[in-house]
């Protein structure tokens, strides 16, 4: 959660963060109660490595 926060995102400074390369990023906008919400949160997240 820290992570999420910061505007920069994971910085690839490490080997651990190096497994985390390629993340998906969906701004907040409250919870997701419909269809069409959760299409676009899959749509942000697409086939990265961590969402």
């Amino acid at each position: 959660m820290a992570v999420s926060t910061l505007q920069c995102g994971l910085l690839p400074i490490t080997q651990t963060a190096m497994r985390f390369l390629c993340i998906g990023y969906h701004d907040y906008r409250g919870l997701v109660l419909n269809d069409a919400e959760k299409d676009s949160l899959v749509a942000d997240l697409g086939d990265n490595n961590a969402p």
